[in-house]
């Protein structure tokens, strides 16, 4: 099937996909449940990613396509709940990725690889009479994707809790992607 969206682009699939092998490793090590580092390695063969062609100057396909390879690479520190004062407690993260996209050489695409930086902060605000408060915030650098670039990009999260009925009962409000 072919889905044409509009007069530029046209999607469809591919009945002729392999399916993906994954071989992947990952260490891990953690210290007194508050610190946690993991290092992870991925070689995927045949991995399916959405390429585009273009047919015209004016019209671009988009399809899925069997790659021959991508490798990706994952190293992750972690500080969880750390208390700042007696009612806030901070936990972040900090995320570096490599991805390694290789094309079948009939796309005449070259490969597209890049370093990404991931940055997480969340902070715990224990109010009283059982109210509580959140405010996290993620900022991603630019990511490599298949055929494509990944903009950076950040979201900020707030949110507020009331516990009644001796913690039984919680009303929680939140906004997201502030």
């Amino acid at each position: 099937f072919v889905y044409i969206f509009d007069d530029i682009t046209h999607v469809g699939g591919n009945i002729n996909l392999r399916e993906a092998i994954s071989n992947t490793i990952q260490l891990s090590y953690t210290r007194d449940s508050w610190l946690k580092c993991t290092l992870s390695g991925s070689y995927i063969t045949d991995d399916i990613a959405r390429c585009y062609r273009e047919i015209t100057d004016r019209i671009v396909y988009t399809s899925p396509e069997n790659l021959p390879r991508h490798l990706n690479a994952t190293l992750t520190l972690s500080a969880m709940n750390l208390p700042i004062t007696r009612f806030w407690d901070i936990s972040g993260s900090f995320t570096l990725i490599y991805n390694n996209y290789s094309f079948p050489p009939s796309l005449g695409i070259g490969r597209n690889c890049r370093f990404t930086p991931v940055i997480d902060c969340r902070n715990r605000l224990d109010l009283s009479s059982g109210w509580s408060a959140e405010i996290s915030a993620r900022w991603n650098g630019r990511m490599a994707y298949g055929q494509a670039g990944v903009s950076s990009y950040g979201t900020l999260y707030i949110g507020i809790r009331k516990l009644m009925l001796g913690g039984k009962l919680n009303a929680t409000l939140f906004a997201r992607d502030l």
